[in-house]
Formats: structure tokens, sequence, C-alpha cells
């Protein structure tokens, strides 16, 4: 999710917006700013991002080992800084 995150920050930094959420991942692949970018977070539940009307800002979250939105386990990336890190021991 990290290495996500990352790559959000080159794309905005080649094309001066976020992907859109229509075109999240295909915007990382088909820039080939990300080659392999998996569709789910460790637990097998497809990574949530949305981004801003005029795509300047986005937020990218697991939900956690729970699977569910909310609690201490969701990890949350906003602009490419980690705002939740799910309370996990390493990331």
């Amino acid at each position: 999710m990290n290495n996500i995150a990352k790559a959000l920050e080159i794309y905005i930094t080649e094309k001066y917006i976020y992907p859109s959420e229509d075109n999240f991942p295909d915007a990382l692949i088909t820039s080939e700013i990300m080659t392999n970018l998996p569709e789910n977070d460790i637990w097998g539940t497809p990574y949530h991002y949305t981004s801003s009307n005029n795509s300047n800002s986005y937020i990218l979250k697991s939900y956690g080992i729970n699977r569910v939105e909310g609690g201490n386990d969701d990890i949350v990336f906003i602009n490419g800084v980690m705002t939740e890190d799910g309370a996990y021991p390493s990331h």
C-alpha cells in the first residue's frame, strides 16, 4: 500500500493531478509508474480509493483485517501521508 501511495505521488508530479476514481488504478499502470499493482490488500479486500472532484487530493484505504471500515485496524493514506496505521506492529 505504501508503494501505491508513492506511485500516486509520482503521478501527480508528472500529471499535476491525481487519478480520478474512474481511472484508478489503470492510470498508474498505463503511465508505467507501476507495472504490477495488486487489486486487493493482504486480506484479500479491494483497496478503496477516492479522489476530490478536481483530483488535487485522494484517500487510499485498506479496511484491515476485519474488512470493515472504521475501528483501529484501517490503514489510510491521504495525499501520500499515512494518517492511520492500523495499529499493526510492522507495515
